[in-house]
C-alpha cells in the first residue's frame, strides 16, 4: 500500500512540474515581442517555451543568435544568457552597472545579467561574476 501511495504521489509531482510547453511563435505576449524587437532589431525568435509557476505564466525566449532570455510572469525581463559568448546589448543593462563593469572589466564582454530580488548579476566572457544591489551599487566578484 505505502509503495502505491509512494508512485501515486511521485507521478503527482511530475505532472506538476511538467507545465512547460513551446508555443508558436506568435503565440508570444505582444510586450515580450517588442522587448525583442526593440533590443535585437535583427534577431528573430527562434524558440519560446511558455511556463506556469505559482506565480503565472512565464516565458522562456531563445533567439537566433542563441541568446536566452527569460521573462516574469509579468512579462519583465529577469534574465538574459548569451550560450556564445557574444555581448549582450548595452540597452538591456541599467546604465550605472553597464558603466562600472566596462570601467574596471574593460576586456570583458558581458555575456548575461539577471535580477533577482534585490540584487543583480552580471557574467562576464572570462567567468567572473559582478553582483550589484538593485540601484546597481557593486557589491562583490567572483570567478
Amino acid at each position: 500500500m505505502k509503495t502505491i501511495i509512494y508512485l501515486c504521489a511521485l507521478c503527482c509531482t511530475l505532472f506538476v512540474n511538467a507545465q512547460e510547453k513551446e508555443i508558436e511563435i506568435n503565440k508570444t505576449p505582444k510586450t515580450i515581442t517588442n522587448f525583442v524587437k526593440k533590443h535585437f532589431p535583427n534577431t528573430p525568435i527562434a524558440k519560446v517555451i511558455q511556463e506556469e509557476t505559482k506565480f503565472g505564466t512565464e516565458y522562456n525566449v531563445t533567439l537566433g543568435n542563441k541568446m536566452e532570455l527569460d521573462f516574469d510572469h509579468q512579462n519583465i525581463l529577469e534574465d538574459i544568457e548569451s550560450n556564445t559568448k557574444q555581448e549582450i546589448p548595452m540597452s538591456i543593462v541599467p546604465k550605472n552597472v553597464w558603466d562600472y563593469t566596462k570601467a574596471n572589466y574593460l576586456k570583458q564582454q558581458i555575456i548575461g545579467w539577471e535580477k533577482e530580488n534585490n540584487k543583480q548579476r552580471i557574467d562576464l566572457s572570462n567567468g567572473t561574476v559582478l553582483e550589484f544591489n538593485d540601484k546597481g551599487v557593486f557589491l562583490n566578484s567572483s570567478k
